[in-house]
Formats: structure tokens, C-alpha cells, sequence
């Protein structure tokens, strides 16, 4: 029996990412201070064995699990004429803080707003499994080789309790303070 050609695309993300395995890794990328790309991290979620029988059938260590997937994704060729479609409005939806929410219904975009020029963005997504919210920031410019504007940086910067932010002005304050603190 021939075996079928997985397509790793943002499909493949929805239907195998594990959403405790993702959250752990956006928690533990908060307490160490690393960068957290959104997408890398979603993809690296699909490496579970719970959620993902091809992970569970070739039984990897976690660390090369991760690691497979992530290549696998690296080396996947989009097609311009499939449902891959959405690959190409990924930088979009980082940008507009939309990409978690497609990803699972479990986050939520709650506040949006853009600064510098619509060169960056702030947003907080709201996890209903780990109740909190969590703060990002996603940077634009321009790449001089594509000749286009990228995502230079898109990263959970905080992780808030729910009862901190009522509202778009109180986050609004909340980003400006800690601007502040951190050129402290």
C-alpha cells in the first residue's frame, strides 16, 4: 500500500499542534526571557506524540521530535496553487496578532495597536486554558534582498494575570511602562 505524502503546512499545524505542549513552550520562553516565534513554536507544538501519530510511530526523544518537525517544515515546498495559500498571509496575521487564533480557538486577540508607523505592533492574546494573557511584539522592515517588508521580530515579550488589563488604554500604558523600565 503506498504511503500518503504529508503536506506540512498550516493544516498540518492546526490539526496536530498540541495546545499544553505550545503553552509550556510560550511559559517557558517567558521565564527565561527568550525570543518566542510564534510560528516556529506552533510548529514545534505538532512534535508531540499525543497529538501526532507520525511523531508517536517513529518514537523520537523530545529534542529530536522537535527537531524533525521543524526540518520537515523547513524543506516543504509551497504550492502557489493549493490551499498553502495561507503561508503567504502568515506575516499578515503575525502582524495583526490573528495567527494564534487560527492556529486554536483557545486564544483570542483582545487588544491590537500599532506604532512607528505601522512598522510595529503590540498585541494581547488572551489563553482561556492557562487564563492569562500574553503580550507581543511583532516588528517590520524592510529586507533589501526581497526587496519587500518582513517580519524581522515577532515574540511573546510577557505573559499578564487576566485582572491586570481592563482595557486598550490600560495595555496601551502597561507597554509604554515597561519600554521605560527596560532602557532603565
Amino acid at each position: 500500500m503506498r504511503q500518503k505524502k504529508i503536506n506540512y503546512n498550516f493544516a498540518y499545524i492546526k490539526k496536530y499542534h498540541d495546545l499544553n505542549h505550545m503553552l509550556e513552550l510560550f511559559d517557558n520562553a517567558v521565564l527565561k526571557n527568550e525570543e518566542c516565534d510564534l510560528l516556529s513554536y506552533a510548529i514545534q507544538s505538532c512534535s508531540s506524540i499525543v497529538t501526532n501519530p507520525e511523531i508517536k510511530k517513529k518514537k523520537f526523544e523530545l529534542d529530536d521530535a522537535d527537531q524533525y518537525i521543524l526540518t520537515k517544515f523547513e524543506n516543504y515546498t509551497y504550492h502557489t496553487h493549493t490551499k498553502d495559500y495561507i503561508i503567504n498571509k502568515i506575516p499578515e496575521l503575525e502582524f495583526n496578532g490573528l495567527l494564534l487564533q487560527r492556529i486554536n480557538s483557545d486564544f483570542k486577540l483582545v487588544y491590537h495597536f500599532e506604532i512607528g508607523k505601522g512598522l510595529v505592533s503590540h498585541y494581547l492574546i488572551k489563553s482561556k486554558r492557562n487564563k492569562c494573557f500574553y503580550h507581543v511584539l511583532c516588528v517590520k522592515e524592510y529586507n533589501k534582498k526581497l526587496k519587500k517588508i518582513v517580519i524581522s521580530f515577532n515574540s511573546i515579550i510577557d505573559k499578564i494575570s487576566l485582572n491586570k488589563i481592563k482595557s486598550k488604554r490600560q495595555f496601551f500604558n502597561y507597554v509604554i511602562k515597561n519600554k521605560k523600565d527596560k532602557k532603565k
